[in-house]
C-alpha cells in the first residue's frame, strides 16, 4: 500500500507539472519522498544515508543529529552511543561493534 501510494503521488505530480501547477507539484513530491521512505519529514535527510533505517534515524534525530553533515562531523563514540540505544532490551553493548558507527560517519 505504501509503495502504491508513493507511485500514485508521482503520477499526480506529473499531472500537476503538465498543468504548470508548480506549487502543488512541489508539495506532492515532498509527500512522495516521505511515502517512499516511510518516515516523517524531519527524518528524510537522515534516510538518504545508505543503510539507514527509520529506528536508527529517529534515535539520531532525537539526540541532535539531524543531517548527514552533522553525523559526518561527529565523533565515532557519540554515534556508537546512539546506535547502541537501538539494540533490543537486554542485548549486550558489544553486539554492536564500533565499525558500525565508523561506516555511518563515512
Amino acid at each position: 500500500l505504501q509503495q502504491t501510494a508513493a507511485a500514485f503521488t508521482q503520477t499526480v505530480a506529473l499531472f500537476c507539472g503538465r498543468l504548470q501547477w508548480h506549487g502543488l507539484e512541489a508539495l506532492i513530491l515532498s509527500f512522495q519522498q516521505r511515502l517512499t521512505l516511510g518516515v516523517r519529514q524531519e527524518l528524510v535527510p537522515l534516510m538518504q544515508i545508505p543503510g539507514m533505517d527509520c529506528v536508527v534515524a529517529r534515535q539520531l534525530y532525537e539526540q541532535g543529529f539531524t543531517t548527514p553533515v552533522g553525523i559526518a562531523g561527529a565523533r565515532s563514540a557519540e554515534i556508537l552511543r546512539v546506535l547502541r540505544r537501538t539494540l533490543p532490551h537486554g542485548a549486550p553493548s558489544g553486539a554492536l561493534p564500533a565499525e558500525n558507527a565508523d561506516r555511518l560517519i563515512e
